[in-house]
């Protein structure tokens, strides 16, 4: 049965999790657009469609359960008549001594006490109703029947249902806001997960291997790789449009590799939004801000960008180029691959076979008049030494490195082979970066800190709050929304390039660099400031001992 319109527009704007203003968008695109009203709020808040069921539940006072809760008993579907199931999409999933748990998906209350007649003639326990999202039912339900033989309700049947599948996980993934798709098989079934702010979530578990098998066939045509090679490593890349939330397109990086169950694929996702993003949004402090803005308009040098991978290491390069992006520079990258495409912007990527590389790229560049060349990663010696001459010979050059610190990269390229003469006289500035999670504005919740805690942030005072997380269904339930950068920064005066040129050691540089902030400083800046946890900077803050 559909959910009435009315209902569910009415329980999200209690619920908080839409405001009134939304509430009209969503009723305007009800009428004009025929669309349901469950699609219609996660379209236009860019919320999942579990929250919304979620908040459904908790109007209804029903626990709600999450896909990875479904888990089917045999002992109790076969207490239940295959019919009564199918034909009232339910499906029991826990008992005790006094009852049977149900999991359905959103019913008025009449419709609760007929089921529930119908279960008093087939089993000895009242139930109690637990809510779940329709399409985590489904699976829930076709995962079971097979479990006991009894039936085959196969979802993802034919080519139409398997397009619709994929349109529907892609667009969700976008809505979770979600950097990856992980599809993944396990030994009886395949399971999807999406990494949401860093950490991955399951999206849909206990996914037939026929209905996985056919899914991973669409996705592959739709990244140009070849359908029948399932024992091979695969890379491919499309463009998607969600053609429900105003054509949005987003760009999407594919691989696939064999495992010891299967074929699994994982799909990078590029939205607009990451590919928009500027200095200001990126949560550098304003100190830092005010200085790397200025050094990015120098006319020549090398600016570093440090940190592990998956901390937007080449977001921030992204970022940077936007800012000095106008018509009077020549600006060329080399990358691996192109992330996000900027206008104006000649951007160059590598390949697997070895034809266009990092070095062989950068070389050829700069017979092209470059002004600015951005190298997405340095990773030899040969690479280094070019970007290091070209930065000399009057180019402003951007790049990435992997260490924990601003001063490791110093360390690090000296260990590559390079001249530390060379490096002193083109270096100019160095910025190590990491992702924590955003405290949910809704949510976070104010406590007092501990004294373990206090001598941690160094703060004299005993009587202070920070921020918590605590999970609500805008976040769901996870404490957090989104994430932002902490940053630390050197800038090469004449007193560090005095100890770069020697050779020194990384403490030694380390003494005479002065920083403009350090990921210490700015971790627990953020937290002071209520953005993100206490938990979230210790998780990131480097210890300079190790």
């Amino acid at each position: 049965m559909a959910l009435a319109f009315r209902t569910i527009l009415d329980v999200c704007v209690r619920a908080g999790i839409i405001d009134s203003k939304m509430a009209a968008k969503v009723s305007q695109d009800v009428r004009k657009k025929d669309v349901d009203a469950v699609e219609a709020i996660s379209n236009r808040g860019r919320l999942p469609i579990s929250s919304i069921y979620q908040a459904l539940a908790e109007d209804k006072g029903l626990p709600y359960y999450s896909s990875e809760r479904l888990c089917p008993q045999p002992e109790l579907l076969n207490k239940i008549p295959v019919s009564l199931i199918r034909r009232n999409l339910l499906l029991p999933v826990a008992e005790n001594d006094n009852e049977i748990f149900v999991a359905s998906s959103y019913k008025e209350d009449s419709e609760y006490r007929q089921i529930r007649e119908s279960f008093r003639s087939v089993i000895d326990k009242p139930i109690k109703f637990v809510m779940v999202n329709p399409d985590d039912l489904k699976f829930a339900i076709e995962k079971a029947l097979r479990l006991i033989n009894k039936d085959r309700f196969v979802v993802v049947q034919n080519i139409d249902d398997t397009v619709k599948f994929v349109d529907k996980m892609i667009k969700e993934a976008y809505i979770w806001r979600a950097s990856d798709i992980h599809i993944e098989p396990e030994e009886q079934y395949v399971r999807i997960r999406f990494r949401v702010d860093g950490l991955l979530q399951v999206y849909k578990a206990g996914l037939s291997r026929e209905a996985a098998y056919t899914i991973l066939s669409r996705i592959k045509v739709l990244g140009g790789l070849d359908i029948a090679e399932t024992r091979e490593f695969q890379d491919g890349s499309f463009t998607y449009t969600i053609e429900d939330i105003d054509a949005e397109k987003i760009d999407v990086r594919l691989a696939t590799a064999p495992t010891r169950y299967g074929e699994r694929a994982t799909m990078r996702i590029f939205a607009i939004d990451s590919r928009v993003l500027t200095l200001e949004m990126l949560g550098f402090p304003s100190n830092i801000y005010h200085q790397f803005e200025q050094m990015i308009q120098r006319p020549h040098g090398l600016i570093l960008i440090t940190g592990p991978t998956g901390s937007g290491k080449t977001t921030t390069l992204y970022a940077a180029l936007r800012v000095i992006n106008q018509p009077g520079r020549n600006i060329m990258t080399v990358e691996n691959p192109v992330e996000y495409p900027i206008e104006g912007v000649s951007q160059i990527q590598t390949d697997s076979v070895g034809k266009v590389t990092f070095a062989g790229s950068l070389r050829s560049l700069l017979r092209h008049d470059p002004d600015v060349l951005m190298v997405g990663e340095i990773r030899d010696l040969e690479t280094a030494g070019i970007a290091l001459r070209a930065s000399i010979t009057g180019h402003m050059v951007f790049s990435t490195l992997h260490t924990n610190t601003a001063c490791g990269t110093i360390t690090r390229l000296m260990d590559m082979g390079c001249e530390p003469y060379l490096l002193a006289s083109t270096l100019t500035t160095s910025i190590a970066q990491r992702l924590v999670r955003r405290l949910c504005p809704l949510c976070k919740r104010q406590v007092r800190i501990s004294e373990e805690d206090r001598i941690f942030i160094r703060k004299q005072e005993k009587d202070f709050y920070v921020y918590e997380a605590t999970g609500c269904i805008s976040c769901q339930d996870t404490g957090y929304l989104g994430r932002v950068g902490v940053f630390e920064m050197i800038r090469v005066d004449k007193k560090l390039r005095r100890v770069i040129a020697q050779g020194r050691e990384e403490d030694e540089i380390e003494l005479a660099a002065e920083y403009m902030t350090t990921l210490y400083d700015d971790a627990i800046a953020k937290v002071l400031a209520g953005i993100t946890s206490l938990d979230e900077a210790k998780r990131i803050i480097v210890s300079r001992e190790e």
